[in-house]
């Protein structure tokens, strides 16, 4: 017999929207790390307008899953400086 059941689908987020303070707060960054990313290129992208930056939650999302991979059991969890 076939599995009918219909696939969950993600959570609705709490915000659509962070500030560079939430979203730093949410994902375990400093702001000037969050800062370094963006120099880099690495950082997640961002809404302007004005004087305030904003993340959106989608692109919070692609950021995390462009950096998320599978872990290989013969490499060290921990990361490398």
């Amino acid at each position: 017999m076939s599995d009918t059941r219909l696939p969950v689908a993600a959570p609705m987020p709490d915000k659509l929207v962070f500030t560079v303070d939430e979203f730093c707060a949410r994902h375990g960054l400093s702001k000037s790390e969050l800062y370094r990313l963006w120099r880099t290129g690495q950082g997640p992208a961002v809404m302007r307008h004005g004087r305030w930056v904003r993340i959106s939650w989608e692109a919070a999302a692609a950021w995390r899953a462009a950096r998320t991979r599978a872990w290989r059991p013969d490499e060290s969890p921990e990361p490398t400086r």
